[in-house]
């Protein structure tokens, strides 16, 4: 497993699974966080609240906020009016929310919602900008029909990360992610676009990663400047189609084979950000295999985010590396592999031949891609 110390950035990757070292370095610095369920739905429909012997015993009627300020219709303050002990018309701000969510109901159904973009607000408050005074101001609108959304954006939280998704008449266009730490919020934006996924961070804007889903193949791809340094593909690579001008790399969990074709330069090392999305497709790999369209990839790497201790799968094993020339063709390397009969065996490869083949299981092969690795310095 040393392999992967010795060709990825540690920076990128911080997350310690003793049963594996290869985790270790696959995994971003937020991925770390054991994440619990969160209560609210998307649907619109206000999350439960659980009354304790005080609120039972107290019937509400009104009550009036003025912590908040609404954009689009200032006041000093905000009137909500209650029937049978539930919202009915008015104002009424969340009590499971860390930042402000005000829901507005009319007639006992909750139609707007008022918030604000997080990542904005800690750069107002970090440069004095709206502080005359301590109000909230929230002036992000979302609608909702039939206690569904229709436009703006569904907020939830799981520890320290906020998870924004964008609709526009009803359609999911766009997901931010914030992740905050002691000193700053770290925001990915994820665009859905022409059956594609695309990742980039806000603070980032020469590269970018892109998702896409055909043919039953997924294959991930760190951009920049208009040029791919790293793909990842999510199937059994074929060696005769090899991408030019690489290093492959291949593992192996529950069977399936998965290639990290990176530039010979290592030029994506310096994107450490959107190479750990990637790492995040890689640790995870064995979730997304089934998944058949962008959307579900989507909802797929979030649940990961949220939850990235609930997915269990086999141990990975590596199962070679090549480098191709630029007409592709292999120009060294060792791969792992079975024959037509079926017999696990590896084999050397220089200037497009191979050089030697051996028998070998797939875990002596760890052992033996060590020794090969070591040898190649």
């Amino acid at each position: 497993m040393k392999y992967f110390k010795n060709h990825l950035s540690t920076e990128t990757y911080c997350f310690i699974i003793k049963t594996s070292l290869f985790l270790n370095i696959l995994l971003a610095p937020y991925f770390c966080l054991a994440q619990e369920k969160s209560h609210e739905h998307h649907t619109g429909t206000p999350p439960k609240h659980e009354e304790t012997a005080m609120d039972a015993s107290k019937i509400k009627t009104e009550i009036v906020d003025s912590t908040f300020v609404i954009a689009e219709n200032p006041q000093k303050s905000y009137r909500g009016i209650y029937k049978e002990n539930k919202p009915y018309n008015g104002y009424f701000k969340s009590k499971n929310s860390d930042a402000s969510l005000v829901d507005f109901y009319k007639n006992g159904i909750k139609t707007i919602q008022y918030s604000y973009d997080l990542l904005k607000n800690f750069q107002d408050l970090q440069n004095n900008i709206n502080q005359e005074s301590d109000k909230e101001v929230l002036d992000i609108k979302t609608t909702f029909k039939n206690r569904k959304i229709v436009n703006g954006e569904l907020k939830e939280k799981y520890k320290n990360i906020y998870i924004s998704r964008k609709f526009t008449n009803g359609k999911l266009l766009a997901v931010d992610t914030d992740i905050l730490s002691m000193r700053d919020i770290k925001r990915l934006h994820i665009k859905i676009a022409n059956e594609k996924l695309i990742f980039s961070y806000i603070t980032d804007s020469i590269s970018k990663v892109e998702v896409t889903r055909n043919n039953n193949e997924t294959i991930i791809n760190l951009i920049a400047h208009d040029t791919n340094l790293a793909s990842y593909y999510f199937s059994n690579y074929n060696l005769k189609k090899l991408k030019p001008n690489s290093i492959l790399k291949f593992f192996q969990i529950n069977q399936q084979t998965y290639c990290l074709a990176m530039d010979k330069e290592k030029q994506c090392l310096n994107y450490n950000d959107n190479m750990s999305i990637i790492g995040n497709f890689m640790f995870y790999s064995s979730t997304f295999v089934s998944k058949n369209n962008t959307i579900e990839l989507l909802n797929q790497f979030l649940e990961n985010l949220k939850y990235p201790f609930k997915v269990t799968q086999d141990e990975p094993f590596l199962t070679g590396q090549l480098t191709t020339n630029k007409k592709g063709t292999i120009e060294k390397g060792i791969y792992w592999d079975k024959d037509i009969n079926n017999k696990e065996r590896y084999r050397v490869y220089k200037n497009n031949a191979v050089v030697k083949e051996e028998k070998n299981s797939i875990e002596d092969f760890q052992t033996t891609f060590e020794v090969f690795l070591k040898n190649q310095k």
